[in-house]
């Protein structure tokens, strides 16, 4: 369980937190314990059609974010172990697109 939740929760190097996952985790388990406690403990009647309205913007909204800092994310090369970093750099530098500007 942590090593998924760990994979959820950190970049595409699977070190670096990120805070988009993060708040992304959040807001989803406030939407749904929210939804849970009008349902339950208030007794409103649950509304499928605006909860998944609901949860879809939320998704959607965190697709575009992840999508928009897709360049900024760390890199985890096939070649390294961690030790190279000037390798590291090289490869980025390589691969990123906003590096060539």
């Amino acid at each position: 369980m942590n090593t998924i939740l760990k994979q959820l929760l950190t970049g595409k190097d699977n070190q670096t937190h990120d805070l988009v996952r993060w708040l992304g985790t959040i807001v989803v388990f406030t939407a749904l314990t929210l939804t849970i406690y009008n349902v339950v403990w208030r007794g409103q009647a649950f509304e499928p059609q605006a909860f998944c309205f609901g949860m879809s913007s939320i998704f959607a909204t965190l697709g575009a974010a992840l999508k928009l800092k897709e360049t900024t994310e760390p890199y985890n090369y096939p070649e390294s172990n961690g030790s190279n970093a000037s390798k590291a750099a090289d490869y980025q530098d390589a691969h990123d697109p906003m590096s060539k500007t």
